[in-house]
C-alpha cells in the first residue's frame, strides 16, 4: 500500500498503525497562493543560513524534490545558483504552509545531497 494516496478521501496510511487515518492534502497539488507562516525557529534558521523569504516561497511552490518527513511534515528541496540547495520542512494545511525549519546544503559535484 502506498504511503500517500491521491484518492478523493485524501488520507495518509501506513505509519499510524492498522486502520488509522490522517487527513492529508496530496503532495502533488501545488497551491500558488498558499499562505506561508514562518515560526520563530524557521526565521532564526533563515537568518543564520542567509535564506530569503522569496527562496522559501519558491522552494515550497516549485520544489525539485518533495517527500514526506517525520510527523507528517513535508520536506521540499530546490537548488539555487551557486550550488546551494534549500530544504524547507513544513506542516501543510489545505491552503497554508507552516514552516518548521529551513536547511541549506551545498550540492556536491556528483549531483546528490
Amino acid at each position: 500500500m502506498p504511503l500517500l494516496q491521491s484518492s478523493p478521501s485524501r488520507y495518509v496510511t501506513g505509519r499510524l498503525g492498522a486502520g488509522a487515518r490522517k487527513p492529508w492534502p496530496p503532495l502533488c497539488e501545488t497551491i500558488p497562493s498558499m499562505k506561508i507562516t514562518l515560526i520563530p525557529h524557521a526565521l532564526e534558521q533563515m537568518e543564520k543560513r542567509g535564506v530569503s523569504e522569496s527562496e522559501v516561497r519558491r522552494t515550497i511552490e516549485q520544489p525539485e524534490t518533495l517527500r514526506e518527513g517525520r510527523l507528517y511534515r513535508v520536506v521540499a528541496e530546490k537548488s539555487f545558483p551557486g550550488g546551494r540547495v534549500v530544504r524547507v520542512v513544513y506542516n501543510r494545511g489545505r491552503d497554508e504552509a507552516v514552516v518548521a525549519t529551513v536547511i541549506t546544503k551545498r550540492r556536491r559535484s556528483g549531483g546528490g545531497l
